[in-house]
């Protein structure tokens, strides 16, 4: 084992995962994270290691995603908490309670009729979208992690669409500064 693989075999294979599990879970590593939790254990340990203050460096860190090349640096999407708990359980459960609804308001028949079907979506635009490169499953389309709160300050774009096509024009929502006289 050379100078700079270091840790053995083994702890590698436990230690990448570590990362793959997390990244699955909504909660990728940013490269820091995982330096920080080697340096934590390599201190823990006590054994002899050639990193400084037993932290492994920039170095470590290239030849180690060069040994596990299924792990890739990539940015991430945040999600929020509520958004990270939606399932198709959830969402079926609301179609039923929807289709429940109109049925006892004797509106049913909108459903058959795609000028009466409107789907919103909203979507914040981040002041600040930055949030770096984290350690993922090389192939994955979409990454994300979730935030525990609000982390960013967003201006909310809301965008409307009728199941017939016609598209209604998009409302910016701005972030409430406090009431405007009111």
């Amino acid at each position: 084992m050379g100078p700079q693989t270091v840790l053995e075999p083994s702890k590698e294979l436990r230690i990448k995962k570590w990362i793959l599990d997390r990244a699955q879970f909504g909660f990728p590593m940013h490269t820091e994270e995982l330096q920080n939790a080697v340096q934590k254990v390599e201190q823990e340990t006590g054994r002899a290691n050639p990193f400084v203050n037993n932290r492994p460096g920039k170095k470590w860190m290239q030849l180690f995603l060069k040994r596990h090349p299924e792990i890739v640096l990539k940015r991430t999407e945040m999600f929020s908490k509520a958004r990270a708990a939606v399932t198709k359980k959830k969402i079926r459960e609301w179609v039923s309670e929807a289709k429940e609804y109109l049925t006892k308001e004797e509106a049913l028949d909108i459903l058959k009729d795609p000028s009466r079907m409107y789907n919103l979506d909203e979507t914040g635009v981040q002041t600040c979208p930055k949030t770096g490169k984290v350690l993922c499953l090389k192939g994955e389309k979409n990454n994300y992690s979730i935030a525990s709160k609000q982390e960013k300050q967003c201006i909310t774009m809301l965008c409307c669409y009728a199941a017939s096509g016609q598209v209604v024009d998009p409302m910016v929502v701005y972030p409430n500064k406090g009431l405007l006289g009111i």
